[in-house]
């Protein structure tokens, strides 16, 4: 089984049905150096089985030339995914053990008080697909521009008021201010590279 990783509180915007999106750049690398020159297919892709076509146009006068490429998105639909969070390593080095100690409460997702010896966070990267708390089911998959977010996007990225921003900002600049405070130095809101949308439904443990 996948697992997936989000940011404490977006796990908490899953767990309260805020959030039922989230867009992923992974697999982009070569067409997100050039995503103006990209073009993507649908009659000829198959979203269902995660097979996106694009085609690449050089745009040189007299000389057009055309390059197909096949994508491949990390999550399909139908898909059950675990959601990563930090752990206790020394709940992993435990006989036996059927539950661990995780770093933020469930359903508060404040820091939880831990009885064990001696704390240790394994990073969310390593949590292993038995140990986690929260599934979700993938319900669509697209491929597209960043910037074609609309405002029920943004919101159901589960997105709320960032520093220094009033109540008067909609969701889609909420999101613009997420996105670039993740992706700081490539992948910015201003290139606006090509992105999976990810739709998905939470499920019960």
């Amino acid at each position: 089984m996948k697992g997936i990783m989000f940011k404490p509180d977006m796990i908490k915007a899953i767990i309260e049905g805020r959030k039922t999106q989230t867009r992923r750049l992974s697999g982009y690398e070569r067409l997100n150096r050039e995503p103006d020159k990209w073009t993507y297919h649908s009659e000829q892709s198959f979203p269902n089985l995660g097979r996106f076509i694009f085609q690449y146009d050089n745009q040189k006068p007299y000389h057009r030339e055309l390059a197909t490429v096949m994508v491949k998105s990390h999550y399909q639909v139908r898909e059950v995914v675990y959601i990563k969070e930090a752990c206790c390593v020394e709940c992993f080095k435990r006989d036996g053990i059927e539950d661990a100690c995780y770093k933020y409460d469930e359903d508060t997702l404040e820091l939880n008080e831990i009885d064990c010896e001696e704390v240790n966070w394994r990073s969310p990267l390593f949590m292993p697909a038995w140990a986690a708390c929260h599934f979700i089911r993938i319900t669509d998959v697209r491929a597209e521009r960043l910037w074609k977010i609309t405002e029920e996007d943004a919101k159901a990225e589960g997105v709320t008021r960032p520093p220094n921003y009033s109540l008067t900002h909609h969701y889609r600049e909420w999101f613009k201010y997420l996105w670039n405070t993740i992706h700081k130095k490539k992948d910015r809101w201003e290139d606006n590279p090509w992105v999976w949308l990810y739709s998905f439904e939470r499920l019960n443990r």
